[in-house]
């Protein structure tokens, strides 16, 4: 992980901060410039899925939008998932 992190500091994409309740530890929080990389990834593959999802037949795409909202609850109800709303 510190070398991961490393990496993405050098690169710019991410800081390392220090933590004021306890000074041993370190937040690594994106930099404006990695929250645009991020930015751009999520753009990238979400044009590439609609462009996948454009070959599908009719059929095929009307099932896919019929199981998002489940996929959507699998989702957000994980207790692992920093988003759940699961307890």
């Amino acid at each position: 992980m510190t070398q991961l992190v490393s990496r993405l500091e050098h690169d710019g994409y991410a800081e390392r901060r220090s933590w004021e309740a306890d000074a041993r530890v370190v937040m690594v929080h994106l930099t404006a410039a990695g929250a645009e990389l991020l930015r751009r990834r999520h753009d990238a593959r979400a044009r590439r899925l609609a462009e996948l999802a454009g070959r599908l037949s009719p059929e095929d795409r009307a099932a896919l939008a019929a199981a998002l909202p489940a996929l959507d609850r699998l989702v957000t109800t994980q207790p692992d998932n920093p988003g759940s709303t699961r307890a």
